[in-house]
């Protein structure tokens, strides 16, 4: 994936972004109960897979094959 310049230091999730969208909440409608949300948080690591995942398909228009993740991360397979 080198010749794409893809990095782990490249695919790090931008701390503001990640703020901005946390922050987000739909407006709430009279008469209706809202549903008590659970913030969902990603590891470093784990938001580096998920963006190396969406640029891997933004460039190929499909999804990484598992040995794409084990060869860019160099990480054992499952």
């Amino acid at each position: 994936m080198t010749e794409y310049a893809l990095t782990p230091e490249s695919l790090a999730p931008p701390a503001k972004a990640a703020k901005a969208r946390t922050d987000q909440t739909p407006p709430k409608e009279a008469g209706t109960k809202r549903k008590s949300r659970t913030k969902v948080t990603f590891t470093p690591r784990q938001g580096q897979f998920l963006a190396f995942i969406h640029l891997y398909r933004k460039l190929h228009r499909r999804g990484p094959a598992e040995t794409d993740l084990v060869q860019f991360f160099r990480v054992t397979p499952p």
